[in-house]
């Protein structure tokens, strides 16, 4: 019986464990973005190693809209997947010119 029991927590604690290294938002349309400068748009959610790297697929700025699609939580950065004015996707990271808010209550309703 104790076996079982021990088998239970380790699955549970085997399911978990990706959870503390990234967590996905699946409320993005609650979320804006606001943009204070040029940011590189990229095809990936991983950053590049340096910046801005040399794969990325737009560059917009403060006059520019996007509609953030997704958002992911990881140990050392934000990734926020965006759709562009044009119908393209991609991504954009936390360190660049960018915030991320919650829209208010009024704005989601």
């Amino acid at each position: 019986m104790r076996y079982r029991s021990f088998q239970k927590v380790m699955l549970m604690l085997l399911l978990s464990f990706p959870l503390l290294f990234s967590c996905t938002a699946n409320d993005a349309g609650k979320y804006s973005l606001a943009i204070y400068g040029p940011v590189h748009v990229y095809p990936s959610s991983t950053p590049p190693a340096e910046y801005p790297g040399t794969d990325f697929i737009a560059i917009i700025g403060t006059k520019d809209r996007v509609e953030v699609m997704q958002v992911i939580q990881k140990r050392n950065h934000v990734a926020v997947r965006v759709r562009l004015h044009d119908g393209r996707e991609g991504w954009v990271f936390s360190g660049e010119n960018i915030e991320l808010t919650l829209r208010s209550a009024a704005l989601t309703d």
